[in-house]
């Protein structure tokens, strides 16, 4: 079972940029199945969710962990082999 003390924190407010959700997505693809990351934004993070569920379908679980105002932070665990077989 995850916890939150070992998954890697992203402050999406400190990223330089037009396009943050690119640097979340490469941080999702360097992860281990089974393993997370916490994504911290100052807004609710919907364009990085339609870019998971497009690109990366299956792969992961979206777990919002706090919902505003003003701050937003969700956990995005990569699934493991197994539950994404079953899932095709």
């Amino acid at each position: 079972m995850r916890t939150l003390a070992a998954a890697r924190v992203i402050d999406a407010r400190e990223l330089k940029g037009p396009d943050h959700c690119q640097a979340v997505l490469g941080a999702f693809d360097l992860l281990a199945p089974g393993e997370a990351l916490v994504v911290v934004s100052d807004h609710p993070p919907a364009k990085l969710l339609r870019h998971l569920q497009a690109d990366r379908k299956g792969e992961f679980e979206w777990s919002p962990l706090e919902a505003g105002p003003g701050r937003f932070r969700t956990e995005i665990a990569r699934r493991d082999a197994k539950r994404q077989a079953l899932r095709g």
